[in-house]
């Protein structure tokens, strides 16, 4: 067995130890007197956007005037450009180059929210605790013992059913005595909270006064109000805790999730809370509490029949222990399933407890049946995230999901398909409104639900076609892994076909009967009025070549679109040349697997081009490698 110990207090959830299905998560973690479970739900956002507010995206056409007509460059502050050869209109021309649609920029929302705690509180003034910790990897489970200087020890396991999401937890309280005793009534109890959403200027002063980051400063006068506040109510004579969001397109009156604490023969009390804005339970066990177990079911909209369904039907089934035995055997089984199409034994241990974390995290995380967590883990998150914690389409969404097929774990990798569904319907959109384009143009960023409109629709980075291409990449390695034909026919070929069809309408065929793509930017970079930065950019076309590769075999496995593909190849007979191979020096097996590797992996400047031997550049530890220097930890916590 693969285990991670630790023998004291984990006193933030970003450390803690993990748990989860797939869907449901929690992170373990202490404060004082107490051990905490941080629960995190792949769908619980907070979706209210405010595109009211933007100015209307950009039309391609209005990006190719700006470079050709108006010389738009980039002044040398984020957001702030100027038109070098004149415009006739100022205000478009600074509508269209600010750093970002307003929505984006100074707006918290859209966001992934924290989902709540369970806090078991620690026999009361005991002292001289010593604490240990034990997650066993291939099992999924958590034990925690708790020692103090009086010989009371308690010794905790939990986990994570695969099937309802719950979290369970049972405890034993041993070698307490009234000689012992420094508590009252009970030794061992529990409450279940939401907080209220805070300000978010309130937020932003905490984070910068203790990390020294002041990168959450624009939301600082953010003029979206707080969520409205969690609360308690009873549901068929059970007490929950509710958060209810505001309306979205997807749910007319707003998603919600409740959260169901269960404690067999204890009592549920609702917990005063005054005008705080928190909702809180409070469960006791009967006796001092030597001994017993405890679950917490979590319900959302998206559960058939909603969250009250869910949860009505998760109590239901509580008749006595044997449940409780039954969602252990079930996650000792799911686990047994899970590790026996990934095991492996190297020589290196280090390498081998880093592919067992890694896979864990991530099962604890994804499955293929829901739609994937954002940045970052959904037991992690704070009350606000950089980004949004949204769909960053050039490589944060795509990373996680990297080495899942390969690891034998079809339902991780599946798990990018469920949210992305929103966004590649919405490029059908954009690429139809701000392109003139057949299908569909996948934007930087996105969100595993519907949206109105453009969520990045001004700005340097607002009409860069490279993500289209490397968006739907997934789709078809699903393909070439599984070799699943029916799969590629109803899920992965429709996306596939339309990036592609997207890139055959943007792309003209030039005087020198070449077919470029201009205008398009790559990386992350600033306005210039120089059209070779936005003409046939290597790292757009790199992925308009491997996109249309794809498609093209794609439409020859399922024997359809024949006429397309003939367009598609025609366009890869005319393609400017954007990598020399000669002049770069590969060698003939370096030519033959150029083509077939996607260009994720090759690079995206003009001399960045990868060879399949080059050692893996996360390797490099210079002081100038930015996965180094930004990637690997930025934000101080202890």
């Amino acid at each position: 067995m693969h285990t991670i110990e630790i023998n004291d207090l984990v006193l933030v959830p970003e450390e803690g130890l993990l748990l989860g299905n797939g869907d449901f998560s929690v992170s373990v973690y202490q404060a004082a007197e107490r051990i905490i479970w941080r629960f995190g739900k792949t769908d619980v956002w907070d979706r209210r956007h405010a595109i009211d507010i933007d100015p209307k995206p950009m039309h391609i056409e209005e990006l190719a005037r700006g470079i050709r007509d108006e010389g738009w460059e980039f002044a040398g502050e984020l957001g702030a450009a100027v038109a070098t050869k004149g415009t006739p209109d100022e205000q478009r021309m600074k509508d269209l180059t600010q750093y970002g649609p307003p929505s984006y920029r100074t707006r918290t929302s859209p966001c992934p929210k924290p989902v709540g705690e369970l806090s078991l509180h620690l026999p009361a003034d005991q002292h001289g605790l010593t604490i240990s910790q034990r997650l066993i990897i291939e099992q999924g489970t958590v034990d925690i013992e708790c020692a103090w200087v009086s010989g009371v020890t308690l010794k905790i396991h939990c986990f994570v059913a695969p099937r309802p999401n719950v979290l369970a937890v049972r405890w034993k309280l041993e070698n307490a005595s009234a000689a012992n005793a420094t508590w009252g009534e009970r030794a061992v109890w529990f409450s279940l909270y939401r907080w209220p959403d805070p300000e978010a200027k309130d937020f932003v002063t905490g984070l910068c006064a203790t990390t020294t980051n002041d990168m959450f400063d624009k939301y600082a006068r953010n003029d979206n109000p707080p969520m409205d506040p969690p609360t308690t109510r009873q549901l068929d004579g059970r007490w929950i805790v509710e958060q209810a969001f505001a309306p979205d397109l997807q749910f007319a009156e707003g998603f919600r999730y409740g959260l169901l604490p269960i404690v067999p023969d204890g009592e549920v009390l609702d917990v005063p809370t005054f005008d705080s804005g928190e909702a809180r339970l409070r469960m006791l066990p009967p006796g001092w509490g030597e001994s017993g177990w405890l679950a917490v079911a979590i319900g959302t909209s998206n559960d058939p029949g909603g969250h009250e369904a869910e949860l009505t039907a998760v109590a239901e089934t509580i008749t006595g222990n044997d449940i409780l035995e039954q969602w252990g055997l079930d996650n000792l089984a799911a686990g047994t399933e899970f590790w026996s199409r990934s095991a492996v034994s190297l020589g290196e241990k280090f390498f081998e407890q880093l592919w067992y974390e890694n896979l864990h995290t991530r099962r604890c995380t994804f499955r293929g049946d829901v739609a994937a967590p954002g940045l970052f883990l959904p037991s992690t998150v704070n009350d606000f995230s950089l980004w949004h914690g949204d769909y960053h389409t050039n490589y944060n969404y795509q990373q996680p999901f990297w080495g899942a097929y390969e690891a034998n774990q079809l339902s991780l990798g599946d798990s990018y398909f469920p949210g992305f569904e929103h966004m590649i319907e919405l490029g059908r959109k954009l690429a139809k409104d701000y392109y003139g384009c057949r299908g569909t143009f996948i934007q930087l960023t996105g969100y595993p639900f519907p949206i109105a409109d453009d969520p990045y629709g001004v700005g340097p980075f607002a009409r860069m076609t490279y993500m289209t291409g490397w968006a739907v990449n997934q789709y078809w390695f699903r393909y070439l892994y599984t070799q699943d034909v029916e799969w590629l026919r109803e899920v992965g070929y429709p996306p596939i076909r339309d990036a592609a069809v997207f890139y055959l309408d943007f792309l003209t065929k030039g005087e020198d009967g070449v077919y470029h793509g201009f205008p398009s930017d790559q990386g992350e970079n600033q306005f210039t009025p120089d059209e070779s930065k936005y003409t046939d950019r290597p790292q757009v076309m790199r992925h308009v070549r491997y996109c249309l590769q794809s498609a093209i075999q794609a439409a020859g496995v399922l024997g359809v679109d024949a006429d397309l593909a003939g367009q598609w190849q025609e366009v890869l007979d005319h393609f400017p040349v954007i990598d020399d191979l000669e002049a770069a020096g590969f060698s003939d097996e370096q030519k033959r697997q150029y083509p077939l590797t996607p260009p994720e992996f090759l690079g995206w400047e003009d001399t960045d081009l990868a060879r399949s031997d080059d050692p893996p550049f996360a390797l490099a530890r210079e002081k100038d490698n930015a996965l180094w220097s930004w990637y690997f930890g930025h934000f101080p916590i202890r």
